[in-house]
């Protein structure tokens, strides 16, 4: 899974971040260069390139940073089948969906179901005794921007376009102000950068 969390899951580490009603709310993505997450159907095969980043660029140092995952139904989906081991190691997942979720038996300790809107899975985090949190998926994260909930995020660019898709950001109906906090390169041509909320 080294290519598939060099490219979706690249963070650099930022040392202590603003906090959203107490809690650490990190979004990171990978996303073409033209500010791509996925093709139109969701494919992602454009962030597996044939020359994938010399490091993960800092994804295992988030893994230690945070204390809970909180993923996408579809992300969650994806990452089962898609044939790469689970690569999260013991962290807590929680993974945002309204369906029955069926979770492989050697994932039922780390992993669990959790419902409602971004600002209410901040509430049950917070009262599962989480503090920061790491959102993956690109409907999930979207939510959490437009709620207002996310305190950093990260981008690495991909060295590619594919013209066409779905946007690393959500339509938003007002301002959000953020501060550049990092920005990392890697020799292949990934391009990471990190912002907190200002």
């Amino acid at each position: 899974m080294a290519i598939f969390d060099g490219i979706l899951r690249c963070t650099s580490v930022l040392q202590n971040p603003a906090t959203v009603d107490g809690m650490h709310v990190t979004v990171y993505v990978g996303c073409s260069m033209d500010g791509f997450i996925a093709r139109p159907d969701g494919a992602v095969d454009f962030l597996d390139p044939e020359q994938p980043p010399e490091t993960d660029l800092g994804f295992s140092a988030l893994l230690d940073r945070v204390d809970v995952l909180v993923m996408g139904r579809n992300t969650f989906d994806f990452v089962i089948n898609s044939g790469f081991p689970w690569g999260y190691g013991d962290l807590p997942v929680r993974v945002a969906t309204t369906r029955e979720l069926t979770v492989p038996a050697d994932l039922e300790d780390t992993v669990a179901a959790i419902s409602g809107t971004p600002a209410e899975l901040v509430e049950q985090l917070t009262a599962q005794g989480f503090d920061s949190a790491y959102v993956d998926g690109g409907q999930l994260g979207a939510a959490f921007f437009r709620d207002e909930l996310v305190d950093q995020v990260t981008l690495t660019f991909v060295p590619v376009m594919i013209g066409q898709g779905i946007r690393v950001f959500p339509e938003l109906t007002t301002d959000q102000a953020w501060r550049h906090s990092d920005t990392t390169t890697d020799p292949c041509g990934f391009v990471q950068v990190s912002w907190v909320r200002a």
